[in-house]
């Protein structure tokens, strides 16, 4: 089948779980930057990116192709150093980079609009798909209309973006529905179940074409196998052409693989 994740953390993942991606018919996965800590320095950042591009040739090593993002997660953002400093890390590694991401808003203060404004101009400028993160809960709504703003004022086409993380609010599947951007759903408990997936389906179809899967696994609790999981699901109540392009054609088109 050739199964994408469009957002693992795979630095936080055993060998084994490599090996068990590959086993289920597992064909790329998308490491995204993260850490659960700020960084602090653009040194330390360096050595992130760095152990990203390794991943490369750990996934290799089982079959799998990663594609490589890197950027400033909100939660990840140096509060009182120079970020010119840390934006100038992410300059430097662009030509190795697949994607920009994992970026975006968590508290949207002026410091995450600011970062997350400069890394989408970078990802406007190389051309690069972008991975953007929202936060849990009731903020989430406001996130995504101040993130499709921020798109708006770059400039960045919309198709070059995920929003990642969405729930079936349906003010969030209304907004979506209506934009050009792509669509994360994490497939991870406290974020979205597999029957998120089918109600935002069946309640919006036009989305189908643009929904992407992902397990987010890394170092919380998540299951790594769930793209594949709900491929099998959506198959037995959607039907296996919409489950296709869900858990594999979408992806295929997103990161032009």
């Amino acid at each position: 089948m050739g199964f994408i994740d469009s957002h693992m953390h795979t630095i936080f993942l055993h060998y084994s779980a490599l090996e068990e991606l590959a086993k289920n018919d597992y064909e790329a996965v998308v490491t995204l930057a993260y850490l659960p800590v700020p960084f602090s320095s653009p040194e330390s950042l360096k050595d992130h990116f760095n152990h990203l591009v390794y991943e490369k040739t750990r996934l290799r090593r089982v079959g799998i192709t990663a594609l490589v993002g890197i950027g400033l997660h909100p939660r990840c953002i140096p509060k009182r150093l120079e970020i010119e400093n840390f934006l100038g890390v992410i300059e430097e590694f662009i030509t190795v980079a697949d994607v920009i991401g994992e970026i975006g808003l968590h508290v949207m203060n002026d410091l995450e609009v600011n970062v997350l404004r400069s890394q989408l101009k970078i990802a406007r400028e190389h051309d690069k798909p972008v991975i953007i993160h929202t936060p849990r809960g009731k903020n989430k709504i406001k996130a995504i209309k101040l993130i499709l703003k921020i798109i708006e004022d770059v400039g960045i086409s919309p198709e070059l973006i995920v929003i990642d993380h969405i729930s079936t609010n349906p003010e969030i599947l209304n907004i979506l529905s209506r934009e050009k951007v792509y669509i994360g759903f994490t497939i991870q408990v406290g974020k979205a179940s597999v029957d998120d997936v089918i109600y935002a389906i069946k309640t919006h179809p036009q989305l189908s074409e643009r929904i992407l899967l992902n397990s987010d696994a890394g170092n919380e609790p998540s299951d790594y196998l769930s793209v594949a999981k709900t491929f099998e699901k959506l198959c037995e109540v959607i039907g296996r052409n919409v489950a296709y392009h869900c858990a594999v054609y979408n992806a295929r088109n997103f990161f032009r693989i």
